[in-house]
């Protein structure tokens, strides 16, 4: 799976987001967690690394539009 790489990083960077108080960065948080959410569900559909980026960048978009509200 070549997109294997690209989940990896995505991991690292929830777990380096995670290290930070919540209820100063929603946004950041919100981003960063739909970038994984969006990541793992668009390899899921497409099965390619194009999947998983657009997944990514879309639960990335979807993700800080949220903690932006919640801030």
């Amino acid at each position: 799976m070549k997109s294997r790489p690209v989940l990896i990083a995505l991991l690292f960077c929830f777990a380096l987001t995670a290290c930070q108080t919540l209820k100063e960065h929603k946004q950041t948080t919100g981003a960063v967690t739909g970038a994984v959410a969006g990541g793992i569900i668009g390899d899921a559909i497409g099965g390619n690394a194009v999947g998983t980026i657009i997944g990514a960048g879309a639960g990335a978009l979807a993700g800080s539009e949220i903690g932006k509200n919640l801030d």
